[in-house]
């Protein structure tokens, strides 16, 4: 009998959760399995999913190598899920789990090996960015707004200027897209990063 948590991939692969392999991490399957988990736990108005909101914090980012990082920053839940982040605090185990599975395909596709504090810290930021301009267009009630601003007065002296331009020419606002298609740029974005 084996302790190890099997997820069956979209490959076909048996992936080891608790203990992956780089050998077993595919971008085809992070690609495929982001695309089909939906950000906020599925609440908002239109189905949004990780590989979209990862491909937007991704287009932030001139340098190839923070839009690298970017582009896999939420890739361990491809193998674990996505849990809110208030409740991700009281998760030790999984966050162990997270942080195992994104060394781990941080080693598989080379990434962070030199990258500097503040580098991390500027794809810390614009995943926080993102986060607040989800939520602007997501969650539009009174309450809600008055909470993204005041989150976004939280980070805007350290924004870019250039951020809220990049935002609004890629993101699709009222389109919500198929799955497929969010693979597909998802896949294509990896290639034009490196990432195979």
């Amino acid at each position: 009998m084996t302790n190890d948590i099997l997820l069956p991939t979209y490959s076909g692969k048996f992936f080891k959760v608790n203990n992956p392999k780089i050998n077993d991490i595919v971008i085809e399957d992070i690609a495929h399995h982001l695309s089909n988990i939906g950000r906020f736990t599925g609440s908002a108005f239109r189905f949004y999913s990780v590989a979209e909101h990862s491909l937007m914090v991704s287009y932030l980012f001139d340098d190839l190598l923070l839009a690298k990082v970017a582009l896999l920053h939420d890739s361990a839940e491809a193998y674990v899920g996505d849990v809110i982040s208030p409740i991700k605090r009281h998760l030790p185990q999984y966050q162990s789990l997270e942080q195992k599975i994104l060394s781990a395909i941080q080693s598989r596709f080379s990434v962070l090996l030199d990258l500097e504090l503040d580098s991390l810290s500027m794809v810390k930021l614009a995943d926080q960015f993102a986060l607040v301009q989800e939520g602007r267009f997501f969650f539009n009630t009174q309450e809600w707004q008055e909470f993204w601003e005041r989150e976004y007065l939280k980070i805007q002296s350290h924004l870019p200027n250039n951020w809220n331009d990049i935002w609004y020419n890629h993101f699709d606002w009222h389109v919500g897209h198929p799955n497929e298609i969010i693979k597909m740029r998802f896949l294509q974005r990896a290639e034009e990063l490196g990432v195979y």
